[in-house]
């Protein structure tokens, strides 16, 4: 079965090869009483496009994703979680000459002290630095198009924003709550091993044993690099099953 166009290397108007049709990702800033205002840039694995950048966790969106949902999703693949935080702005890039888009949601934090720890494949790495400091940084060129756009800001804060400050933490902690759980889907998935004619993976927190070959486990990784999740569990189900540990 053929890829979607959601989920792989497709051109769009401009010839510029991208994963996907569009893409988004999210911006965690924060107002650190002695340092002042920070952003957390992750470092891109050489594995990935503009390798050694600076930018934000986020990715491809997939089928049947909006774009904040996506943004999570890839935001707890990459870098294994995110602190409480809302909304305070976005910002679009557009490839020049073509249709593909990266939204970026900017997400402010008020904990001081989290930082992530999990990185997947494509991120080796993620700091909290100041505008000073980001000003001189390889940064990646999304990520530079929109600090020269102004999109990058203290913590100045629309009516809007003021509003979901006002939330109680209860409201907060449901608000983060559902945001995770959207993330939760689809779940991570880990080739454990294989050997001609067996295959065992790890979906989510079980596991699984299945009749395949090797193309089949050669399938799956393809999917899984590619952070398409759905895509490896749909192959899988494709597949005789002959155990759940």
């Amino acid at each position: 079965m053929p890829l979607s166009v959601y989920s792989q290397f497709i051109a769009d108007e401009s010839g510029r090869v991208f994963w996907g049709k569009k893409a988004s990702g999210l911006l965690f800033v924060r107002n650190h009483p002695t340092l002042g205002f920070q952003v957390l840039l992750v470092k891109r694995s050489p594995h990935v496009e503009q390798p050694g950048t600076f930018g934000v966790a986020g990715g491809a969106v997939e089928e049947g994703e909006d774009e904040f949902e996506s943004a999570v999703r890839e935001t707890q693949e990459e870098i294994g979680g995110m602190p409480p935080c809302h909304k305070v702005g976005e910002y679009v890039w557009r490839n020049p000459g073509g249709s593909f888009t990266f939204k970026t949601f900017v997400m402010e934090t008020e904990d001081l002290n989290w930082i992530p720890k999990a990185f997947n494949w494509e991120v080796t790495g993620a700091k909290w630095v100041s505008m000073k400091q980001m000003g001189k940084m390889n940064l990646h060129p999304g990520l530079r198009d929109m600090v020269d756009a102004g999109a990058v800001q203290g913590p100045e804060k629309s009516k809007e924003d003021l509003k979901i400050d006002k939330k109680t933490p209860e409201e907060q902690s449901s608000w983060l709550s559902r945001v995770e759980a959207s993330a939760d889907r689809p779940p991570r998935v880990i080739v454990m091993s294989f050997f001609p004619g067996y295959l065992k993976v790890m979906i989510g927190d079980k596991v699984y044993e299945y009749q395949a070959q090797e193309s089949d486990k050669n399938m799956v990784e393809s999917y899984i690099r590619k952070g398409a999740r759905n895509r490896a569990i749909r192959h899988l189900k494709k597949l005789k099953l002959i155990g759940k540990i």
